[in-house]
């Protein structure tokens, strides 16, 4: 489901920089958002480690800073549910996507029936 070559990802509400790490791994470029300095600062340890192409920075998740068509992928561990604002906080990282990118959401469904599933994607309504 990824485009093929180097992508650029944007980690959204990245944490402690796990899901990143994963992509790193793989050789990617890892961009990670979060408002938390102090898991900024542990993913910042685990990446300076391995030498992974990774920055983080703190800021806030629902409304990434960067133009529109910067990334290839958008992901978000465990965060959705917790936004008060999901609906645009979708709306902008789809914005920040390229044309071909790919959001990725690993979340609970938390919210009452408020998401739906429609073919192989996951509405919110």
């Amino acid at each position: 489901m990824l485009p093929v070559g180097r992508l650029e990802v944007l980690d959204v509400g990245c944490g402690t920089g796990e899901i990143g790490l994963l992509f790193a791994e793989l050789g990617h470029h890892v961009t990670g958002r979060d408002l938390s300095e102090k898991m900024l600062a542990k993913a910042r340890e685990k990446t300076s480690k391995k030498m992974y192409d990774s920055t983080f920075k703190k800021g806030d998740a629902e409304d990434p800073p960067f133009e529109a068509g910067t990334f290839d992928v958008v992901v978000s561990r465990h965060l959705l549910w917790t936004l008060p604002h999901p609906d645009t906080a979708v709306k902008n990282w789809k914005k920040v996507l390229k044309k071909e990118g790919v959001l990725i959401v690993i979340d609970g469904l938390y919210n009452g029936g408020l998401i739906e599933r429609q073919g192989n994607l996951l509405v919110i309504s």
